[in-house]
């Protein structure tokens, strides 16, 4: 049971005894417990330090000059005191320890964040994936950037609000719908710096608003979803972009969830579109592998795989602009050799995307050089 000091409800009690200038009780009230049992109950600091802030006015009514002393060293007790906590993940140990309750009290103050809008949308992520649906929203509805996505404040090209839209994009397609999200994505505009031209700030843009629907497509294709799979196919933008967009899908389908229907249709697609492509050793590895997991098809498999060249793959430009599946994919088809008879070897592959490398697992046939 929480004492009187523990209690939320008295945590307005100083506040109010230093507007009715009761400085007396304000000081008899403001001891080092009170401000350590705020603290310990989870009050935020900056709370705390606005208390801090009445005890000295009632110093300075009283002319206590011994006591100013102790309430600075108190601010500075518990500003360490913050600094420790600060490197721990303060909200997952509430979460666990005891419950969605404790952890929004902590983060929410009434319908506002307590913490930087980052820290509060990581949070709706971990609680949607908990099933807690109702306090994520919450959370989202509070930390929306509604300057950026509305397009009153640009986006900054080199600061942290690209990775604050990414976050946002990830939480948002489980409280909005697509027809908002693309409302919101061509609304952004982008900061223009003294020496680019409007022509530069308009492609900075659209290449914003390209990748926050690629971020989009990863995230909604990581749920076991086909309804909004097939709504997503559905996005109003430009024709190519939207193929591109779909042909991401259908690799995040197959990867992510080859025992589902729609995967059978998903690779459908990708074997018609590179039946007319020119593909690199990486994507053929992912179709074959897709064959096997989907289909158990080993002698499709082999057939992509025939060939493959064992130098190392380039650095260059990935075909057709689709450099998403190198960052996306990494394929190991140790477990079919049995089927196909293949040598194994490692080969590492420079990627041109937002990692700098990954290892891929290629199966050829014969002896290689």
């Amino acid at each position: 049971t929480q004492t009187l000091v523990d209690s939320p409800q008295s945590w307005e009690s100083l506040y109010h005894l230093a507007c009715a200038e009761e400085w007396e009780s304000v000081l008899k009230l403001a001891t080092q417990d009170y401000f350590r049992r705020q603290f310990y109950a989870l009050h935020p600091l900056a709370d705390i330090k606005e208390d801090i802030a009445y005890a000295l006015r009632a110093v300075r009514a009283k002319r206590d000059g011994i006591a100013i002393f102790r309430y600075l060293l108190i601010e500075h007790e518990l500003g360490e005191r913050q600094q420790v906590l600060d490197q721990m993940d303060i909200l997952e140990l509430l979460l666990t320890l005891l419950g969605t309750e404790a952890a929004l009290n902590y983060l929410m103050d009434g319908n506002n964040l307590r913490v930087g809008d980052d820290v509060g949308l990581k949070f709706c992520l971990r609680l949607v994936s908990t099933g807690e649906i109702k306090a994520a929203r919450l959370i989202f509805e509070a930390a929306e950037p509604l300057e950026l996505l509305s397009g009153t404040r640009p986006i900054k090209q080199y600061g942290d609000d690209w990775q604050l839209l990414k976050l946002w994009m990830r939480c948002a397609h489980h409280f909005r719908s697509f027809e908002e999200l693309e409302t919101a994505i061509e609304a952004l505009r982008v900061e223009a710096s003294n020496h680019e031209s409007e022509e530069d700030v308009d492609a900075s843009a659209a290449n914003i608003r390209a990748n926050l629907r690629r971020v989009l497509v990863s995230a909604v294709s990581a749920h076991h979803d086909s309804d909004k799979w097939t709504s997503l196919r559905t996005l109003s933008i430009e024709p190519e972009e939207q193929k591109a967009l779909c042909r991401q899908l259908d690799f995040n389908i197959c990867n992510q969830h080859s025992f589902h229907p729609e995967a059978q249709v998903a690779l459908d697609r990708i074997l018609t579109w590179a039946s007319k492509e020119t593909l690199d050793d990486l994507d053929r590895v992912l179709i074959a592998d897709y064959l096997l997991t989907i289909r158990v098809d080993a002698e499709g498999a082999t057939q992509w795989i025939e060939g493959i060249s064992s130098r190392r793959a380039t650095t260059g430009h990935h075909h057709n602009g689709n450099d998403w599946i190198l960052s996306h994919y990494e394929s190991d088809l140790t477990v079919y050799l049995p089927h196909l008879g293949v040598q194994l070897i490692q080969l590492k592959l420079c990627s041109i995307h937002l990692i700098p490398a990954i290892t891929a697992t290629f199966c050829l046939r014969g002896n290689w050089s």
